[in-house]
């Protein structure tokens, strides 16, 4: 992260970590599925640290899903 904030102006920071977070939120909803009930409240991205095993799987189907999409260069 350090190297990163040295290469990059600070709205390219912003805008990059803002891409992620959309990017996150489209694959979780996503992995919810059409039934999912949509919850509007603000805690909808809370993530219960009592379920640690789920994270970790949730967690290894995003990194599936990314390199699936970037491909092996890491580039879309």
């Amino acid at each position: 992260m350090t190297s990163i904030s040295y290469l990059y102006s600070s709205q390219e920071l912003i805008n990059y970590f803002k891409e992620t977070i959309e990017n996150i939120q489209t694959i979780v909803v996503q992995m919810e599925g059409e039934g999912h009930k949509d919850i509007t409240t603000s805690n909808r991205w809370g993530i219960d640290l009592a379920n640690a095993n789920r994270i970790e799987q949730i967690q290894a189907q995003i990194a599936s899903y990314c390199s699936k999409k970037k491909g092996p260069t890491g580039k879309r």
